[in-house]
């Protein structure tokens, strides 16, 4: 692929293969430990269990769990109840085996960490690997080996908020890159390392997006459209190391994704190398029969995930009936001895899930971990990210940072919110102090700006709307809203400040936020749109309390060893007279293609901060891939031709503009 240089662009080299690849005498080991086990064990190899409020207070019935899957309780409770477990697991097996432990929640009586959504709202890498970290270690020191990582699934318009504030955003790339990151986070780097704080990365809703409601629901996409918008931030994640994976309860195009043999091994193990573990619960696994009808029993179901690609099925600890933990390793065990699900599909799962065992250090002396980041240090942690992922939609009347001298008043914007929190962190910050005011006591003009606290968007529009009409100067605050709802109050000349969560969550940041001792950093991750789809705020939208000017665009090859790669550099200087955070964004739009493509797509972004009057030059590089189209062939090519690079503050707010021309093709196909 040869580019020629008309303007500025970018390229990143393909992204590594999964690290769990066995050495020869983990193979060694592996095989004598094959040898040895009886089909009973294999079978509980297979199966997992998800351990129930009270943790494995009974005998185990059947085989032994390979898995223990722990639900959210204080880590004082998950150490504890998962030492039982592993107590009675190794006591039950010929060669003592443990079980590979994985957290589906953080612990109930830490100091929370950010939402999903909010981690994308920062734009930030380095702060969502500190994140993700910041959860490593305390899971780590209770026992646990694998915990799950960000949603892959992205937020696409027809999802709730529910959905849309579990997931990484709308934009593939944004998702990809944080997911990338966080994997790296919880996994002390790009690879499995036993000890050390880290743990295995699980990878939920692959092939899904949010909104899954209602579970066997059929997306119906195209291949081209799956590979461009849904699978983009799943790839990245395997391809960054994670460990296991879960597949969406969902179909596409008719096909379950439990029984899509091509997604779970063509695309998950052949393409993009992946040598880890697929979960799978049993609810999902039985749907196949009772929600998909792909299958005719609830055996069948079982026997169709496993010949898909599915190694390890498990259901609640001591549930009676179909879907409990000790239902589907009988039924597999039944499968097996009459020949109704091969032997040999069983042995290739089983080595999987040593291989990972091995791989995560399950078999060696307990290794020391490095020690939990500290209660006070995960709250500065939560605060910082907070300030860094609110977004400033809108300030028309330049209200912020508050100042003045007189207090600033509180209005509660609807009837479950507790604005304490807030009031008591601005009255220690602002000279004036502050107060908490019912919204029929502003009726006079006050010369310190009102901070009405949003619940309930939708319902405070109107008091807004009378606050702004006497010229008052408001600031929503909004906590916790579906920023797709926000379009009639960005429509006001409030300043709207998002937040993502309940605002006394984190009052501290947010009374620094609104007086302005920290930036707003956060840029949005969705769009926010208003009648008939209308974009009223872009992707990468937000701004700060300074101004931005971007100069100096340059694209150019790199000739370096490697791929060929685009390298996009400008000048970004901050001229105003406070230090700021900028996310400098760039986005592509190829002008000729053998497919539609949508008009504009993001490329690459980074944060800087500026000192007052501080010039940096940023550079970004851009993945030939993300030049690349699925063809009509499904090809992954880079098609000759005219590439429009431009870089910016947003989708829509685009200061620098040049041109990249492909001269020849590149098929990136694996």
């Amino acid at each position: 692929m040869i580019m020629s240089v008309h303007g500025p662009g970018t390229a990143l080299p393909r992204p590594g293969r999964s690290p769990l690849r066995a050495p020869p005498a983990r193979d060694r080991f592996v095989a004598d430990l094959m040898a040895e086990m009886s089909i009973e064990e294999k079978v509980g190899q297979l199966t997992g269990v998800v351990l129930g409020p009270s943790g494995v207070a009974r005998p185990v019935d059947g085989p032994t769990p390979g898995v223990v899957l722990v639900g959210p309780r204080p880590l004082t409770t998950m150490a504890r109840d998962l030492a039982e477990a592993q107590t009675r697991i190794r006591a039950t097996t010929h060669r003592p085996i443990p079980a590979l432990a994985v957290a589906l929640h953080e612990p109930t009586d830490l100091p929370a960490l950010p939402p999903t959504l909010a981690r994308a709202a920062t734009w930030d890498t380095d702060l969502v690997a500190e994140l993700a970290a910041a959860t490593a270690g305390p899971l780590a020191a209770a026992g646990i080996h694998a915990t799950a990582a960000l949603s892959v699934a992205p937020a696409l318009r027809r999802a709730g908020w529910a959905d849309v504030a579990g997931s990484l955003g709308s934009d593939p790339v944004l998702a990809a890159e944080l997911v990338r990151a966080h994997v790296y986070g919880l996994q002390g780097g790009p690879a499995v390392r036993p000890g050390g704080g880290t743990l295995a990365a699980v990878v939920p809703d692959v092939g899904g997006t949010a909104g899954q409601a209602v579970r066997g629901v059929d997306h119906g996409w195209s291949e081209r459209r799956l590979r461009t918008t849904v699978l983009p931030a799943s790839e990245s994640a395997i391809r960054a190391g994670a460990a296991l994976v879960l597949p969406a309860a969902a179909a596409n195009d008719g096909v379950p994704l439990h029984a899509d043999s091509r997604l779970l091994q063509q695309v998950l193990r052949a393409e993009w190398g992946f040598t880890g573990v697929v979960l799978a619960s049993a609810d999902d696994v039985l749907g196949l029969a009772e929600r998909h009808h792909v299958a005719e029993t609830a055996d069948a179901a079982l026997a169709l995930a496993i010949e898909s690609g599915v190694h390890i099925v498990f259901g609640p600890d001591g549930a009676e009936g179909p879907g409990g933990a000790d239902d589907v390793a009988r039924r597999m065990l039944r499968l097996l001895v009459e020949g109704r699900l091969a032997s040999w599909l069983v042995d290739a799962a089983v080595v999987t899930v040593l291989q990972l065992k091995l791989a995560l250090g399950l078999f060696d002396e307990p290794v020391p971990v490095r020690p939990p980041l500290p209660r006070p240090a995960r709250v500065a942690l939560a605060a910082r990210a907070a300030a860094q992922s609110a977004v400033l939609l809108t300030d028309p009347r330049a209200v912020l940072p508050i100042a003045g001298p007189d207090p600033v008043l509180v209005v509660a914007g609807g009837p479950t919110v507790e604005t304490r929190g807030l009031v008591n962190a601005l009255a220690r910050r602002h000279p004036s102090g502050a107060r908490a005011v019912d919204p029929d006591e502003v009726r006079w003009r006050p010369a310190a700006a009102v901070v009405v606290v949003v619940d309930d968007p939708e319902g405070a529009e109107g008091a807004i709307g009378r606050l702004v009409a006497t010229g008052t100067p408001c600031v929503a605050l909004v906590g916790g809203a579906d920023p797709r709802v926000l379009a009639p109050l960005v429509a006001t000349t409030a300043a709207v400040v998002l937040c993502w969560q309940p605002v006394n969550v984190h009052a501290e940041a947010h009374a620094d936020v609104l007086l302005g001792a920290a930036e707003p950093g956060g840029r949005l991750p969705v769009p926010i749109t208003g009648d008939g789809g209308r974009v009223v705020c872009p992707l990468g939208h937000g701004a700060g309390y300074t101004s931005v000017e971007y100069s100096h665009l340059r694209i150019a090859p790199d000739r370096g060893p490697g791929p060929p790669q685009l390298v996009v550099q400008c000048r970004v200087t901050n001229a105003g007279d406070r230090i700021g955070k900028e996310v400098v964004q760039v986005y592509l739009r190829d002008e000729v293609a053998s497919v539609a493509r949508t008009e504009t797509s993001l490329a690459a972004f980074t944060t800087v901060e500026l000192e007052p009057g501080r010039t940096v030059t940023v550079t970004l590089r851009i993945a030939a891939a993300r030049l690349a189209v699925w063809n009509r062939a499904m090809r992954h090519v880079v098609e000759p031709g005219t590439f429009t690079v431009f870089v910016g503050r947003s989708a829509a707010d685009l200061r620098l503009r040049g041109t990249v021309v492909v001269d020849s093709a590149a098929d990136l196909t694996d």
